[in-house]
């Protein structure tokens, strides 16, 4: 597996997957937070922030992560680079929110006998 490979799953299992399952609608990656992580557990064998940036930044990782990157901030390739992404549900969980909390507790839905 190549190592930009390797960054985009451990951002996806580590980042992008929790907070899609948590319902969030965006989400924040710190390039030097994955750089780090990825060092400490030995996934990579020292710092790569530009490609850690490269990974994160590209179209493949919005493709595979089923995200759309609506920002950069902080210093190019650098430990402060992070990226803010727009979670994308999947159709099914979008199908799914036909009713919405809100009416269920203000008694417009109709309710079951």
């Amino acid at each position: 597996m190549l190592q930009a490979d390797k960054i985009r799953q451990f951002a996806m299992r580590n980042y992008i997957e929790p907070a899609r399952q948590a319902g969030e609608e965006y989400v924040t990656v710190r390039a030097g937070d994955v750089d780090m992580a990825m060092v400490d557990r030995r996934l990579l064998p020292a710092s790569r922030l530009p490609n850690v940036c490269n990974a994160l930044g590209g179209r493949k990782f919005e493709e595979l992560a089923k995200v759309e990157l609506i920002g950069r901030t902080g210093h190019h390739e650098s430990t402060t680079t992070t990226f803010h992404y727009l979670i994308r549900q999947p159709v099914y969980a979008r199908s799914v929110e036909t009713t919405s909390p809100r009416k269920l507790e203000s008694g417009t839905a109709r309710r079951l006998p």
